[in-house]
């Protein structure tokens, strides 16, 4: 409050991260980034000053300690936007599911910290930053790539990434592969849908959606549903499989939306009305 009189900066508390909540851990790693300077420019000049430790980093290690918390913000705010888009968007998401993951989990330098990093002047300790921070960032894919391998639902989503996600069909060229693919994906048991009417039918999808690139980036949603009339099975089928949810944010929100349809002053409800009047009130909040 001293250093900000005038308020130009608003003094909030740290916010401590509660272990089950992920955006409490966000949050507090973007303001360990924002106010490390102030951070730093408090215990300096406070009493403990005089402790034994105190003081005594060198200026170096200030800079380095500057660096990676702009990194984990950058990285940190490249992950809330991508979990906040798969959580809370009603479009699908699931064909682009496994490929923002490997952007966000590169650990390629964005522009704040690149600029920090060529700042230091000092080409020995640049390489010596470089290297914690890929090191860092291969930890983080490394133990993405861990969760990923545990979920029984890698292979599916895999599978709907390379057929539908549009930066992959713009590549390729329907082939028996693409074909075989198509016949693993959810519900395709229940369809009369044979090979040659597959390839047809995904060729078609792949010719519409590589003239689309060429003008704006695709909606492969859209594109589907231009197809309806002319591959009505094929549509059907690739539609379940773009609309595979990625969490299981809705049905949690679903279900808690039953504390405010069954309450003490009605707890008399039939379980079938209970369960109609639940989905009609999620309907109307989304």
């Amino acid at each position: 409050m001293e250093k900000y009189p005038d308020g130009t900066k608003k003094i909030i508390q740290f916010p401590v991260p509660v272990l089950t909540r992920w955006n409490s851990w966000f949050k507090s790693v973007l303001y360990v980034s924002e106010y490390l300077t102030d951070m730093t420019e408090f215990f300096s000049l406070s009493e403990m000053q005089n402790a034994p430790n105190a003081g005594c980093y060198p200026q170096d290690r200030n800079e380095k300690t500057q660096i990676q918390a702009v990194f984990a913000q950058e990285h940190a705010v490249q992950l809330m936007s991508l979990i906040d888009s798969l959580e809370g968007s009603s479009y699908t998401t699931s064909h682009i599911l496994r490929t923002c993951f490997a952007v966000a989990a590169s650990g390629i330098f964005e522009p704040e910290t690149t600029s920090l990093i060529e700042e230091l002047g000092n080409k020995v300790l640049q390489a010596e930053v470089k290297q914690t921070l890929q090191r860092t960032a291969s930890l983080s894919m490394d133990k993405l790539q861990e969760q990923i391998s545990t979920d029984p639902c890698r292979t599916t989503f895999a599978v709907v990434d390379n057929l539908f996600n549009p930066s992959s069909v713009v590549l390729k060229d329907v082939n028996s592969r693409l074909v075989t693919s198509f016949q693993t994906l959810p519900g395709m048991k229940r369809t009369n849908l044979k090979s040659a009417d597959i390839a047809r039918s995904y060729t078609r999808f792949a010719e519409i959606v590589k003239a689309e690139a060429e003008k704006k980036p695709p909606y492969v949603v859209e594109v589907l549903l231009s197809m309806k009339h002319d591959f009505p099975d094929f549509v059907c089928a690739a539609l379940r499989a773009v609309w595979l949810p990625c969490s299981n944010v809705y049905s949690e929100r679903c279900f808690s939306s039953c504390s405010t349809i069954v309450t003490d002053r009605r707890h008399n409800l039939l379980e079938e009305n209970t369960g109609i009047m639940t989905m009609l009130s999620f309907d109307q909040s989304r």
